[in-house]
């Protein structure tokens, strides 16, 4: 084939792509002004409070709540892994220890606060 029939084919081919990018970014940015305009109340939903009241809950629970949880999964997903040879063993104890230090610890002194108040 002609080398300049190849070079046309790509330049045509980029600027077809470059057409299709700007036409979804401008169907994209349409979508986003029909929401905010038929919906307006959405646009001030969420304020600066409201996010870290949300981050202040989301990590209470990991870290409180959850973090026993967390500490199973993680071991549990390290007991498979290790005999399959996923994950290396020197990986998986230093994985547990940081786990248990992080999620468990926290926990357990939630726990024995909460038990010492209910206690006096």
């Amino acid at each position: 084939m002609n080398p300049l029939a190849i070079t046309l084919q790509y330049r045509l081919l980029a600027i077809y792509q470059k057409h299709q990018r700007m036409v979804r970014e401008i169907i994209s940015m349409f979508v986003a002004c029909i929401f905010i305009g038929a919906m307006p109340m959405t646009a001030y939903a969420a304020d600066y409070s409201t996010a870290t009241g949300i981050l202040k809950a989301f990590l209470q629970w990991i870290f409180f709540d959850g973090g026993p949880y967390i500490w199973m999964a993680i071991a549990g997903v390290l007991v498979l892994g290790v005999p399959k040879g996923w994950v290396q063993m020197k990986t998986a104890v230093i994985t547990i220890i940081v786990c248990f230090v992080f999620f468990c610890i926290p926990a357990i002194v939630r726990y024995m606060s909460q038990q010492a108040a209910a206690s006096l």
